[in-house]
């Protein structure tokens, strides 16, 4: 019976043996596969940082371009607006234009063709009376003046 009964234990403490061994393994297993989940958790907490930051960037350029496209539209508006604005000054000055402005400019041509009437005759005047002088003096003279020999024009009182 003891021998029985120390056969039945070396049985029971082979099987333990092999349970543990089984279960070291099982650990081990558990152990690698623990590793490699906390090594994909890591890659997956980096890769989502990294998306965070990409998307806080991308965020931060689409604000900034839809305030740049605001103040664009509005700009363009502004633009617009100087546009109707000095379209309408331009017709507005177009109908005074053709109207005053022709009328005056006509007047001012005659006022301009009377001033010119005006100098021609007083230059035809002066030349006339030049030459009478002229002819006065080179009768009394009995040689050209000095004016006329140095071809200078004189002044006759």
């Amino acid at each position: 019976a003891a021998a029985e009964s120390a056969a039945i234990d070396a049985d029971r403490i082979l099987e333990l043996e092999r349970q543990l061994a089984h279960a070291q393994e099982r650990d081990a297993l558990k152990s690698k596969q623990l590793a490699w989940a906390e090594a994909r958790l890591a890659e997956a907490e980096t890769e989502t940082d990294v998306k965070r930051q990409t998307s806080l960037k991308l965020k931060a350029e689409v604000i900034e371009n839809d305030r740049l496209t605001m103040a664009t539209l509005n700009r363009v508006k502004q633009l617009e607006s100087d546009l109707r604005e000095s379209r309408r000054e331009v017709a507005k000055l177009r109908s005074a234009g053709s109207t005053n402005g022709l009328a005056k400019q006509a007047e001012e041509v005659r006022a301009l063709q009377e001033l010119l009437q005006e100098r021609e005759a007083m230059v035809l005047s002066l030349s006339r009376r030049l030459e009478a002088a002229k002819c006065s003096s080179h009768a009394a003279s009995k040689g050209p003046s000095l004016f006329d020999r140095i071809k200078l024009p004189h002044q006759v009182a």
